[in-house]
């Protein structure tokens, strides 16, 4: 199970970078500086970190949900417009 929870952690971490990348390109997001220089040690210490804090959940108490729209790079860009 924590092996599985590893995989679903990283799984999320990369595909929240993979839509950063996606925005950056579409231009709906402008690249900022970071001092952060993340390495593979940074990564692993994040994931056992995120997974001690998940590993007490109880995520069956959560309620589900069915009401999740489509979103459309449209919809980002009109709402990123001031």
């Amino acid at each position: 199970e924590i092996e599985h929870r590893q995989y679903l952690i990283r799984y999320a971490a990369y595909d929240c970078l993979s839509m950063q990348q996606i925005m950056l390109k579409l231009k709906l997001i402008e690249p900022q500086e970071s001092n952060i220089n993340p390495s593979n040690e940074t990564v692993a210490a994040t994931l056992n970190d995120i997974t001690d804090m998940t590993s007490d959940d109880d995520q069956h108490d959560l309620p589900a949900t069915n009401n999740f729209e489509p979103i459309s790079p449209t919809d980002i860009q009109a709402d990123s417009i001031p």
